[in-house]
Parts: C-alpha cells; structure tokens; sequence
C-alpha cells in the first residue's frame, strides 16, 4: 500500500484491500493512517494485467502438433507421453507419474519454440469459424 502524492492516489493492491477490510488489521490500521495524513486523496485497487496469447494451448493441440513436427524416430512424441504418464500405447501407465499441465507447457515450448510465436487462440478461432462454415453448409444443403 503507497499513497501516490502526484496523482493524489492511496494505492493497494487486492490482497491488501481485503485485509484492510478486516477491522483493526495491519493494513486497516495502515490505510487509517494513510487517509488521516491524506484525506482528499483516492483510494485506487490496482489489478495486473497478463496477457496469456497461449490461451487455447491444450494438452490436445500439443500432441497434434507433436504428431505433425515429430522426428522420423518419434522421440519427441516418446518424451511427450512419458511426461504425461501413458505407455507406448497412450493409455495411462500405473506406475509413471505425469507432470503438471504448467510443467508440460514449458517442456513443449522449450522443443518447439516456434509454436509460441503462433497465436495459439487466433489459430483456434479460425479452425472454430471454419467448423461453422462447414455446419451451416450442411444445414443447408
């Protein structure tokens, strides 16, 4: 929590404006003192902004296009099921343990970096919008 003299701000972030909610918590406490030194100022909640652009990067698009950009071994795909805890097959081993999504993400990214650049959800939104196409074609023939 700051007060922002320029802009005539008390700023907090949400964590603190929760607690500052709680009577005679430290950050009530805080922000009393805050707006006595400074009663005309505002109070603001800043909130961050991530922009996550691999938003629509499922387990599903990656082996895709795992299945698509392997090597002629298939190593690539070997390691991808091996992280996510399936035999040779692809059914799910009793005895291996899979790994996280976030972990998955950040092994794949790290063998195919090109596929960060591709905007994941713009791709999917086209593929959707194909899709329609296709059904309203069908409709109505």
């Amino acid at each position: 929590m700051k007060a922002i003299i320029g802009t005539k701000v008390i700023e907090m972030n949400k964590t603190e404006a929760k607690a500052a909610g709680r009577f005679n918590s430290e950050e009530f406490k805080e922000l009393s003192a805050l707006r006595v030194a400074y009663p005309d100022f505002r109070i603001v909640i800043k909130t961050t902004k991530s922009k996550d652009n691999m938003k629509g990067l499922t387990v599903k698009y990656m082996e895709k296009y795992i299945s698509t950009h392997d090597d002629e071994d298939g190593t690539i795909m070997a390691e991808f099921r091996v992280l996510r805890g399936l035999d040779e097959e692809g059914n799910v081993s009793e005895i291996a343990d899979a790994v996280s999504y976030g972990e998955l993400k950040m092994w794949f990214l790290s063998v195919y970096p090109e596929a960060e650049r591709l905007e994941v959800s713009e791709i999917l939104a086209k593929a959707k919008a194909a899709r329609e196409e296709q059904k309203a074609a069908r409709k109505a023939a």
